[in-house]
């Protein structure tokens, strides 16, 4: 008997010998939601971004229906950013994922580490569904999410084009920024 998709892609993550290499993709695999599988399931998108059961159940068919060997929540990548108050749109489309559309960084002064990181946004959402995962495909299938790198996060929050200026014009602003996202993460 072969190993469990979940055996399978921690083997190959940390160098064992497995069966066959596994069809994955650890951190992206929640990108393979599409619309045919959201209709095939009765879960769409917005819904499936703010409810941590369809979240999950979507999560699963993803496998189910792809083949890829695991789960991944959440399907965007503006938790953090929403957590951190940024306003985020939600299309009204099961082909678009949530995206900033105002970012009310300018400056450093701005930032404020808040208290209560995992009460905020939509990270008890995503929380509750990884317990959901666990506790439905844990034994069977690798439960992966992620979070938006330093850089990548400090740009979001003060909008891309800022950040690019400021690593010209004012780099201790981008340093500021990217040692305050890069707490947030931690």
């Amino acid at each position: 008997m072969g190993l469990s998709p979940r055996e399978r892609v921690l083997g190959a993550l940390l160098g064992k010998d497995i069966d066959r290499i596994p069809a994955s993709s650890v951190a992206g695999c929640g990108g393979i939601v599409c619309v045919d599988m959201q209709k095939i399931v009765n879960i769409y998108w917005p819904e499936a971004h703010k409810d941590a059961e369809k979240m999950a159940k979507l999560a699963i068919a993803s496998y189910e229906l792809s083949g890829l060997e695991c789960v991944r929540v959440p399907f965007d990548f503006v938790v953090e950013l929403e957590a951190l108050g940024c306003l985020v749109k939600y299309p009204e489309s099961m082909d678009a994922v949530p995206m900033v559309y105002e970012h009310p960084y300018t400056k450093p002064e701005d930032l404020k580490m808040p208290e209560n990181i995992l009460e905020l946004g939509r990270i008890p959402t995503l929380l509750e569904a990884i317990k959901i995962l666990k506790r439905e495909v844990g034994g069977k299938l690798p439960i992966s999410s992620l979070v938006l790198g330093p850089f990548t996060l400090a740009a979001e929050m003060v909008e891309t084009s800022r950040l690019m200026r400021w690593c010209l014009r004012n780099p201790e602003y981008v340093r500021e920024f990217v040692d305050f996202a890069t707490d947030f993460l931690l």
